[in-house]
């Protein structure tokens, strides 16, 4: 069963629907992974490697996943009709693929900003931080992607996926979300991470709309922030750290 799933029970926020159940399903899972480190929820501590599957040997890959298996995956994949997480799915099939050679593929941009939100973002394409090279672009081929200049499409499944982030994330140490959907793992970037850099789009690109979903973030995990962290990132540049502390205030932690 994925994390994430479809409820009745809705709430607006700013013009759009987000579903409450959703929501909580994520600030539990982040609030699950930074209490026990478990990998069901997921994520790594700051400044550490992602935590080893539960049962894996830490000193070799895990092997990628049999052709039958992909190939049932594949066929169950055309027939998912949400968009959402058909894209999770795919990507966790990508993770899968990419084990063996050690390279994790970590959801970022606005593809883990639909996550955070639980659809209240939508994009159509999922930007990732992944390496460029021949066991990227294999893995990609084994499920049935083309290649365009930095994207990877399939049109039958009507997913795009680009890399435009540097494998590992430099610099952005807020431990990551991992979720599992359908067994499958993926990797999402870490939600102080992925604030940060909305405030910065706010900031420096005077983006209203990225202002507003920095508040947004900020308002959905309140509770569960590091604001250490994010204080941290933003000291060194007064206009970051005056955004965030009007953001602090305005969810009632300062």
């Amino acid at each position: 069963m994925a994390l994430i799933k479809r409820a009745q029970a809705t709430t607006a926020i700013e013009g759009n629907t987000l579903t409450d159940s959703e929501v909580e399903r994520v600030a539990d899972g982040i609030a699950k992974c930074r209490r026990d480190g478990g990998e069901a929820a997921g994520g790594r501590n700051r400044g550490q490697p992602t935590a080893a599957r539960p049962g894996a040997p830490t000193d070799r890959p895990l092997p990628s996943m049999e052709r039958h298996d992909l190939d049932a995956r594949l066929v169950s994949l055309r027939d998912e009709a949400d968009p959402r997480r058909r894209r999770l799915l795919a990507l966790g099939l990508l993770t899968a693929q990419l084990a063996p050679a050690d390279i994790e593929p970590v959801l970022v941009g606005g593809g883990a900003l639909e996550f955070y939100t639980a659809g209240g973002y939508a994009t159509h394409d999922m930007d990732l931080a992944l390496p460029h090279g021949p066991d990227v672009d294999a893995a990609f081929a084994a499920l049935g992607f083309a290649k365009e200049g930095r994207f990877w499409y399939h049109a039958d499944l009507d997913l795009v996926f680009e890399a435009p982030a540097p494998a590992g994330l430099p610099g952005e140490d807020a431990p990551r979300t991992e979720v599992s959907v359908d067994g499958l793992r993926v990797v999402i970037l870490g939600v102080e991470d992925l604030l940060i850099d909305r405030l910065r789009a706010w900031v420096h690109w005077k983006s209203d709309d990225d202002g507003r979903w920095t508040r947004r973030l900020a308002h959905l995990y309140a509770d569960r922030l590091d604001w250490r962290y994010l204080r941290q990132r933003t000291s060194e540049q007064p206009e970051e750290a005056e955004a965030l502390q009007r953001v602090e205030r305005e969810v009632g932690r300062a």
